[in-house]
């Protein structure tokens, strides 16, 4: 089955849809188990669900916790599949991907919040179906500590710069599905279909020592800025505003001139498997599209909302309006990504782990 993705588009203004949302057929007083991120994702979403429980007499919401990618969900219901034990998940596209070449989830296509989606955030199989019900927008992108940057960077070609040895945060290469290889790759003229420039560059700065670690969890990323081990590294928008609330820190995201300076869009969906409980696990995703829900969850994550007209918050200028998402906003060829990113990983760990031992 072939998935698209198609580019995203953001809005503002005052929302304009009604509050109240229907119960949808099907929804039945059951017991659902989902599963996101720990932290403010997971507190977002249990506050949440427990409203929605409230109304639907009898059905309980019980969550989980990641344990690493999100993709690892299709592992966990690949081990007990048909029997679905994860009925509602917080995923990025990567595993959308996944679990809809397996043929897992349900369609979304009748919720009535749907409509109010940015139709470009939809994720659509062959015959044009919903796979999944958009939740919000998160944004991954190469920046700076301000402090400790002696003038401003408007190149990654400038990371060659003997100015940068030791000073240089990479990330695991299998981090968003290979998403730090794209960016560089972008800068040499490659990209997706074509990441051996990304390799050709990694080299080179391997060999000048520029690279002082390869971060493989958010933790790893904020505390190496956050104690000035590394000053440049690539990072999620989450991990970016962790940071600049001890640092001042310039994010490389509206570059007009560079090809590989973006603002990378990373979609959050709510990915429904097929089990007895997806009429309810449906409906609760419909609920998470009210736009006062909406406000609420975007407030505690600091994303930008996938339905339209709902405010969201920008201190850190890491998200691109509208107008300017064909100029500063990139939206990576996940499906692919997610079917290559194994290969470039070992390929990582062999051209240039060992040079970053040696330099």
């Amino acid at each position: 089955m072939k998935l698209s993705r198609r580019a995203a588009l953001l809005g503002g203004g005052a929302a304009t849809v009604a509050a109240g949302l229907p119960t949808l057929a099907g929804a039945q007083a059951t017991n659902i188990v989902g599963i996101s991120w720990g932290g403010p994702q997971l507190d977002g979403a249990k506050a949440i669900s427990a409203e929605w429980a409230k109304t639907r007499s009898g059905t309980r919401v019980a969550w989980e916790a990641h344990e690493g990618s999100s993709s690892a969900v299709a592992t966990k219901i690949r081990a007990t599949w048909p029997n679905v034990k994860l009925h509602m998940c917080h995923v990025n596209d990567p595993a959308i991907h996944l679990m809809g070449r397996e043929g897992w989830l349900e369609t979304v296509d009748e919720l009535p919040m749907l409509k109010q989606v940015h139709e470009k955030f939809v994720l659509r199989n062959a015959q044009g179906q919903a796979l999944a019900v958009p939740h919000y927008a998160s944004t991954v992108c190469w920046g700076y500590r301000k402090d400790l940057v002696d003038k401003p960077i408007t190149s990654l070609s400038e990371l060659l710069e003997p100015r940068f040895k030791g000073r240089i945060g990479f990330r695991d290469p299998n981090s968003w599905s290979g998403l730090p290889l794209v960016s560089i790759a972008l800068e040499g003229g490659g990209g997706e279909k074509n990441i051996d420039p990304a390799f050709e560059f990694l080299a080179k700065i391997a060999k000048a020592g520029n690279i002082v670690n390869v971060g493989k969890s958010n933790a790893d990323v904020i505390n190496s800025l956050n104690l000035g081990e590394s000053s440049v590294a690539i990072a999620g928008i989450t991990e970016w505003a962790e940071v600049a609330k001890n640092h001042p820190v310039q994010l490389l995201t509206k570059m007009p001139d560079s090809k590989s300076l973006k603002a990378f869009y990373a979609l959050v969906h709510w990915a429904i498997p097929k089990s007895p409980v997806s009429g309810a696990a449906k409906d609760l995703a419909n609920y998470f599209l009210d736009p006062a829900k909406q406000t609420e969850y975007m407030k505690i994550v600091g994303a930008a909302p996938s339905v339209k007209g709902v405010q969201f918050t920008d201190p850190l200028g890491a998200l691109v309006g509208e107008a300017d998402l064909d100029k500063y906003a990139y939206f990576c060829d996940f499906n692919l990504m997610s079917q290559e990113a194994q290969k470039w990983t070992e390929r990582f760990d062999v051209e240039i782990r060992p040079l970053l031992r040696r330099a």
